[in-house]
């Protein structure tokens, strides 16, 4: 995830679905769209999205699942 990541500055879309490696700090200038599908983001992934900088944002999708299923915090 985060050699992906580091493309930032080019990413306009990033849709994440099941598992979620630890997302470290987002700097996305460009990104437009955000979609988080998991069950595992837990507290760590949660202050990543609130720290994150990505002035141009648009749409931010973020669902949840059972933290029974995935891990969760």
């Amino acid at each position: 995830m985060c050699a992906l990541l580091g493309l930032g500055p080019r990413l306009e879309e990033v849709r994440l679905q099941g598992n979620v490696a630890p997302l470290g700090a987002l700097d996305l200038p460009s990104l437009r769209v955000f979609e988080l599908c998991t069950s595992s983001l837990g507290r760590a992934g949660l202050a990543s999205l609130v720290a994150a900088r990505w002035p141009a944002l648009e749409r931010l999708v973020l669902w949840f699942g059972d933290c029974e299923y995935g891990g969760g915090d």
